[in-house]
């Protein structure tokens, strides 16, 4: 290809000097990566946050290197190019002007003008992008203008830094902080937040707290207050833990500490030593907040540049896909997990399945991974210091789900990974259980990571004197048709209210509260507790204040308007009767747990086929016919050392049967089973899970059609 002839032009000048060309490659990078990027990330502090990158010199570089990498990376490519030949090298520069641009029209007509049609948005974007190479090789105002636009990443850098929410990070907080104290020594403190548990997940059939799946919450039940009622104002932790931690209704604001400086944090600054592990939010910036323990210097976790920036990458190849048109929740992180057997820890997380957050040598390890962070917190605990605030908030039960209740680690198939991603409209009701089962599992194993806090402490002899808060920050809903975290009349049940357990500092006996507590009364409860005056002017009332009873049924909450790539706004305050509204235990879809050495029965109980489980199919009159589609049944069948054990079973049907239900075997005996759905399009699909106790051994699967008593083997592949 030959460039156009324009010897003598000032656009042919224009083109030739290396200056100007990375003038261009400047202007154009700006708009089409720079200031999308900046502009997202500005607004969402929290990321920085969450990868420790809250300091001004990191926060510059990160700007930097979003502003200045990308063209200098593209005029890199030209100048090889033209070392290479001169008019290769000019073709080159016309191509990535050309390039740039085509993604610039691209994010302006998907992002600005909501077209969502993959086949318009190209021929705009290409057709756009010729015309503008054109006037670029023809037009001197054209190139005067880019130019002039070269200082864009400029602009926006100066923005980004000085204007944006992620700018005000490099600002003082500690001047805003209204202090107060009784000047009373106060009790230790140790406050966990836990993170997508719904009250009802806690209920037994009388409405109790459940002792045989939550052991360890039921035995802190029986020393503490459990206020049943207790709920929360917002259905996601960056609105619903500041409303938590500073006693008022949720504000339109990133939960940064420079737009809350008041809040629990600095209400204790004065009196306790503050450790503190947060997720997402950033409300504990005062000098004093660190994650060692009491005593010793202050701790900060290293920064993580290299996923940052990967993560930011991904975003913007989320912008320009044509057909992403999805909205990117800023609190959906995951734990990062620790394979204690070996001491192998994971590098920051990164891909699509869990397993990739662990590298054990074998797949032992699996069977005991944990949060990291968790024994790092769990260290921090020491007798005989002064008051402390031991702060945790941990993403459990959280998704993803991949923890059997004692700890073990599964993986899914791939290609059901994202049946975690909150949109309950995949598989109607069976994958609504599916998902409860699996999320009950995880619970289970929350309960267990308490119970090591509570025992660490106990065993140090601090348990007693302490105050202990156990709470969530909203709950999870497993409504078919329906998005799991998003308020409306059929999931508000299970979104809004979320546990809350108060132990006083020599509180020996538990007892249940059913008035209506709110997310904004825990601040005030727990400043009453400790004697301690709210400086701040605040929304909510401490438990037993006769505001609280003259509400009667009503409560409120602020449901989300969702934008798209991180745009959102509060809606207005929306009232609900906490009669009408209450969860119940007949709402869930997944009973007690009758049988701890087969928990896999509340699942399969709603199948109605127990006449088959626990059996061999040899023991049944067998018919043959028909193949059944198994997903990874090689892995399956034969787990590899260095990836978790897979716990789900998928596959579907190659013909037609008038059955709608499927059972599986294991090594000779009927386990688990599916009915036959659609999923993914496909019709005749199965999705089982296996029981923990085969998930991680070599096995022979197979599957049986179910009609009536009638049982048709069939070969699977």
């Amino acid at each position: 290809m030959q460039p156009p002839d324009t010897s003598g032009s000032a656009a042919s000048r224009y083109h030739r000097s290396g200056v100007n060309q990375i003038l261009v490659l400047l202007g154009l990078t700006g708009f089409t990566i720079t200031e999308p990027l900046l502009s997202i990330f500005g607004a969402n502090p929290t990321l920085f946050y969450f990868h420790n990158l809250d300091s001004p010199l990191l926060i510059l570089s990160y700007a930097l290197i979003i502003a200045l990498l990308p063209p200098l990376c593209c005029w890199a490519i030209t100048a090889i190019a033209h070392r290479l030949n001169p008019t290769f090298g000019t073709c080159t520069h016309y191509a990535l002007v050309g390039l740039l641009s085509a993604l610039w029209l691209l994010q302006f007509g998907k992002w600005s003008l909501d077209i969502t049609r993959p086949g318009l948005l190209i021929v705009c974007a290409l057709l756009g992008s010729i015309a503008f190479v054109y006037g670029y090789l023809r037009w001197t105002p054209v190139n005067t203008w880019l130019q002039v636009t070269s200082i864009a990443p400029l602009i926006t850098l100066g923005i980004f830094l000085l204007s944006s929410e992620t700018g005000k990070i490099m600002s003082d907080v500690e001047s805003q902080v209204l202090h107060s104290s009784s000047g009373k020594k106060a009790p230790s403190i140790l406050f966990v937040i836990l993170d997508e548990f719904p009250t009802v997940t806690l209920f037994d059939e009388a409405g109790a707290m459940d002792k045989v799946r939550f052991p360890n919450l039921y035995a802190l039940s029986q020393q503490a207050t459990w206020y049943r009622h207790y709920s929360v104002l917002a259905e996601i932790t960056e609105l619903s833990v500041p409303s938590i931690l500073t006693g008022n209704v949720p504000q339109s604001l990133r939960p940064i500490m420079k737009n809350y400086p008041n809040n629990l944090f600095s209400l204790l600054a004065p009196t306790h030593y503050l450790t503190v592990y947060e997720t997402v939010t950033q409300l504990c910036e005062l000098s004093k907040c660190g994650e060692g323990p009491p005593n010793a210097p202050v701790v900060r976790p290293p920064a993580d540049m290299k996923t940052m920036l990967l993560k930011t990458a991904g975003l913007w190849l989320r912008r320009i896909a044509i057909a992403e048109q999805g909205d990117v929740r800023r609190d959906d992180f995951k734990e990062s997990l620790v394979a204690p057997t070996a001491g192998t820890q994971n590098s920051a997380e990164t891909g699509g399945g869990l397993a990739n957050l662990l590298d054990p040598a074998k797949q032992a390890k699996f069977a005991s991974a944990r949060p990291q962070r968790l024994q790092k917190f769990i260290d921090t605990f020491v007798a005989d210091t002064p008051p402390t605030l031991y702060f945790l908030h941990i993403m459990m039960p959280h998704t993803p789900w991949r923890f059997y209740g004692s700890g073990r680690l599964y993986d899914l198939p791939n290609t059901i990974f994202y049946t975690d991603s909150g949109n309950n409209t995949e598989g109607g009701e069976w994958m609504a259980k599916l998902s409860e089962y699996r999320f009950l599992l995880q619970a289970q194993y929350t309960d267990q990571l308490l119970g090591d806090i509570f025992s660490q402490l106990k065993s140090l002899g601090i348990w007693d004197p302490l105050l202990v808060v156990v709470t969530a920050d909203h709950g999870y809903s497993f409504q078919p048709n329906t998005k799991s975290r998003v308020i409306e009349t059929a999931t508000i049940n299970s979104i809004a209210y979320a546990p809350l357990l108060i132990k006083r500092p020599l509180q020996k006996s538990g007892g249940i509260d059913d008035s209506n507590l709110m997310a904004h009364d825990l601040l005030p409860t727990i400043a009453q507790i400790l004697d301690v005056p709210i400086a701040w002017t605040v929304a909510g009332y401490p438990a037993g204040h006769s505001s609280i009873s003259n509400r009667g049924d009503r409560k409120i909450f602020f449901p989300l308007k969702t934008g798209k790539m991180f745009s959102r706004q509060l809606g207005a305050e929306q009232p609900f009767s906490d009669k009408q509204h209450f969860p119940e235990f007949s709402s869930r879809r997944i009973g007690a747990l009758h049988n701890t050495e087969d928990p896999l029965l509340s699942l399969n109980a709603s199948l109605e086929m127990d006449q088959f489980f626990n059996r061999e199919p040899k023991e049944f009159t067998l018919e043959r016919g028909g193949h059944a589609v198994i997903q990874e049944l090689a892995i399956l069948e034969d787990p590899l050392p260095d990836r978790a054990p897979i716990g789900v079973i998928m596959g579907n049907l190659e013909s037609a049967f008038t059955a709608d239900k499927v059972l599986i075997s294991v090594n000779g005996r009927f386990v688990t089973g599916s009915p036959l759905l659609k999923f993914q399009n496909v019709k005749n699909s199965f999705i089982a899970m296996l029981p923990e106790s085969l998930v991680a051994i070599k096995k022979e699967i197979g599957v049986y059609l179910v009609d009536g008593d009638r049982l048709v083997e069939l070969d699977v592949r």
